[in-house]
């Protein structure tokens, strides 16, 4: 699942758990949709995000990627917006992928841009109230000094 602050931008199912390459065609199809590349893509640290084959794409394509602290889900909008899908597919029978997909939608049309922005602000008063700043990733955002980082950071969630 893709999200902004403002709405739930697209997302996939896939059987067997996600791979490489559903993830890169996932991404891809979200990429072709920002013609003047000024998506910033908030990441956890999952494996997925790192794979060699993702980060030639980054790279061939000049992506914004910006990994979240590590071991801080609760600093990641997407976990909170995955806990409203979560209550959400619970709470109504879902014997097949169909039904599942169905409540997804639903989440998917019912979330307004005002949960969306209240849940990226959570999520960046968390990074701040803990000091979660000061703890920041390597790899790719080791370039970054800590400023420019927050600013990427709360730029990402205005």
């Amino acid at each position: 699942m893709a999200i902004t602050n403002k709405k739930i931008l697209n997302f996939a199912t896939v059987d067997k758990g996600l791979k490489t390459d559903n993830f890169l065609k996932f991404i891809k199809k979200i990429h072709r949709s920002d013609k003047e590349n000024k998506y910033t893509y908030l990441m956890d640290n999952a494996s997925i995000h790192r794979t060699k084959k993702f980060m030639k794409y980054v790279r061939e394509n000049k992506l914004h990627i910006l990994y979240n602290v590590s071991y801080h889900s609760e600093t990641n909008p997407i976990e909170r917006v995955f806990s409203v899908l979560k209550n959400k597919i619970n709470r109504n029978p879902n014997d097949t992928i169909e039904d599942i997909i169905k409540s997804i939608l639903n989440v998917k049309n019912t979330i307004t841009e005002s949960t969306l922005t209240n849940i990226y602000n959570h999520s960046f008063n968390l990074y701040l109230d803990n000091d979660l700043n000061n703890n920041l990733n390597n790899d790719l955002n080791s370039d970054l000094d800590d400023d420019v980082y927050n600013k990427v950071y709360y730029n990402l969630f205005k």
